[in-house]
């Protein structure tokens, strides 16, 4: 049989791509799921396989935090103190305040330490903000519709941009026909607050 001068180009070629697979094969990373949450894992008496069924831990009434405690505390000389242990409590606490007209409560300790600076720097007063809240009410009743159990919901991402702040962003057709569909929270001083609602 004739030799052509190709074979050993194409052996060494054959050989190269041999090697190439098996170091592909040796340097594959490793996946392995960290948290998984079926669709309907929140509600009371969901069953899953051979799985005894869910007994939902989050509490019915959306004003007591995890520990049954209420998230808003009147304190003996009057003064009010909010526990906002989650996404979901600032969410609550957002509603009941802006419902209950309570402006002062919910500026002075709902609010990020981070926004009122940012407020104050491009020249915003706290009353405009609120009146922006409170203009905008409706729209923002429809957004927390669509992420009841905030980063827990379905079809929602979590973006993590730092700075102790988180983005919960609804997706596909959840994000649709809203004028929020990006709810900011930040961690500051061991508890969650209220950041930002845009598009």
């Amino acid at each position: 049989m004739k030799r052509t001068g190709l074979q050993p180009v194409v052996a060494r070629l054959a050989g190269a791509c041999l090697v190439a697979a098996l170091g592909l094969g040796a340097c594959q990373s490793e996946q392995r799921v960290v948290k998984y949450k079926p669709f309907l894992s929140g509600i009371d008496g969901a069953q899953f396989g051979s799985q005894k069924p869910v007994v939902s831990r989050t509490s019915t009434d959306p004003t007591q935090g995890s520990d049954e405690k209420p998230l808003i505390e009147e304190l003996p000389d009057g003064t009010k103190v909010i526990r906002s242990r989650s996404p979901r409590n600032v969410m609550s606490l957002l509603e009941l305040l802006l419902d209950n007209g309570d402006d002062r409560t919910l500026m002075d300790q709902l609010i990020s330490e981070k926004t009122r600076e940012e407020l104050a720097q491009h020249g915003y007063t706290e009353e405009s903000y609120l009146e922006w809240l409170h203009i905008n009410r409706r729209e923002i009743a429809k957004t927390f519709a669509r992420m009841p159990q905030a980063e827990n919901s379905p079809f929602v991402l979590i973006d993590q941009p730092g700075d102790r702040t988180w983005i919960i962003r609804l997706t596909g057709r959840a994000a649709e026909d809203v004028a929020f569909t990006r709810f900011w929270v930040r961690q500051e001083h061991g508890v969650w607050k209220f950041r930002w609602l845009d598009k």
